[in-house]
Order: C-alpha cells, then structure tokens, then sequence
C-alpha cells in the first residue's frame, strides 16, 4: 500500500501556488508589443544610440536607400537566395549571417515600401510558431525585425542581433 505525504489539502495549494507563479511567470516573459502603425515612429531617421531602447517592429533611418553591397560592406555574409514569391513587393529575399547570427534581408525600392508592403511578411515570419515549418528556411525562425531603410531585417534570436549590423551601416 503507498501512503499519500501529506494531508488531503495540500494538492490544491500546491495547485493555487503552482498557478500563482506560472502567471508571475507568462506576465514577465511576455515582451511589449507594438502596433504596425506606431512601431518605431520616435527612432526613424536616426542612428541606434547605446540608450536608445529599439524594439521589434521599429523602423529607422527611413531617408535612406540600402543596397546588398552596404550590408557586405558593414560585415553581413550572404548565404542563400531565396525566391520573391512569397513575400510581395521584395525586390530581392537573402539569407545571411553576421556575428554568428541569422539574419534574412529583404530588400524593397523603397524605405515607404519596405515599411508597408514589408511589415506584414516580417510579423507573420516572427509570430510562426516553433512547430511550423518554413518551406523556405526550415532551421531557422526568426525572433525579431527591424525595417531600416528599404531593407526589412529578420532577427535570430532578438533585435540586438540586427542593430549591431545597423550600427555599422554607413549613413
């Protein structure tokens, strides 16, 4: 026969305190999010500062015009081309690393563009839950974007990974 540790009260305190700490838990994890309309309005058309606090979503240095050769330039290695089949208005889709870290590139003709045509691709790739499968990437999911220019940048794990290539883009 086991016997049960405890009295027959215990489970549901257990329960309540187990319940308490995962909300504790899902509220701090959880990051802020930012409306597509509002996103990054306040860091456009200015350089990352070191206290400049950049979210996912944020659209910066709208006056400029990017090319592949700029990104190589600041020490982003192309990897993979991919088709612009499924992310509309994309000129050109490539994956690439800098600093160890993913980052896909899709580049738009313009910062306008890139900003409407680009953040609804870019969202849908962030939010794909780990379980999906991305027919065109399937290791990597991307966690972060920021849209700089005419160029929408997909993150590997957060936002830092792409400001650190930003920060080394010439103005």
């Amino acid at each position: 026969m086991i016997k049960r540790l405890g009295n027959r009260h215990s489970r549901p305190k257990a329960t309540a305190v187990f319940l308490c700490l995962a909300s504790v838990g899902l509220i701090l994890g959880c990051g802020r999010e930012t409306p597509a309309s509002q996103a990054g309005q306040s860091a456009q058309n200015r350089p990352p500062a070191a206290n400049a606090t950049i979210v996912s979503g944020d659209v910066l240095r709208t006056d400029r015009t990017y090319t592949l050769d700029d990104l190589v330039a600041a020490g982003w290695r192309k990897s993979k081309q991919y088709t612009t089949e499924n992310v509309p208005g994309a000129k050109e889709v490539w994956y690439g690393f800098y600093n160890r870290k993913d980052i896909e590139v899709r580049v738009y003709e313009s910062a306008a563009a890139a900003a409407s045509q680009g953040t609804g691709p870019a969202q849908e790739a962030v939010n794909r839950p780990p379980a999906s499968t991305d027919y065109l990437n399937p290791v990597t999911r991307y966690k972060a974007y920021l849209i700089v220019g005419n160029i929408v940048m997909l993150c590997d794990q957060e936002v830092a990974d792409c400001v650190d290539l930003v920060a080394t883009l010439k103005r």
